[in-house]
């Protein structure tokens, strides 16, 4: 579990230095079943991940990163970010999903 989380927590550190193409819809999630969905359904559905990483226990972690910017006419900009962690047993079955959402607006109104 803690080995988990900080390979979480790493990943989401590299992703906040990308900027992702990845479509994250909430009807791609809902069509996959912990302990049913396969991995080759998962790719399927939800396409190639951000990135993989493995465990000397055959886990995998499948992270799906979408980033969206908008420029605010008052300057700065609005950026919304998705990470989607999705975890894959050694039996190549879904064991977990996990989502982050954030929002995060810069800029200022000084002159």
């Amino acid at each position: 579990m803690r080995t988990a989380f900080f390979t979480t927590a790493f990943m989401l550190m590299l992703v906040g230095c990308s900027n992702s193409e990845t479509r994250i819809s909430d009807d791609k999630l809902h069509s996959l079943v912990i302990g049913k969905s396969t991995q080759a359904e998962v790719l399927k559905s939800m396409g190639n991940p951000t990135s993989t990483t493995v465990n000397v226990s055959g886990n995998q972690t499948l992270l799906y990163s979408e980033e969206k910017r908008q420029k605010k006419q008052s300057g700065g900009e609005s950026v919304k970010s998705r990470v989607v962690v999705l975890e894959i047993g050694p039996d190549g079955l879904l064991s977990g999903i996990s989502t982050t959402d954030s929002s995060i607006e810069t800029g200022s109104n000084a002159k």
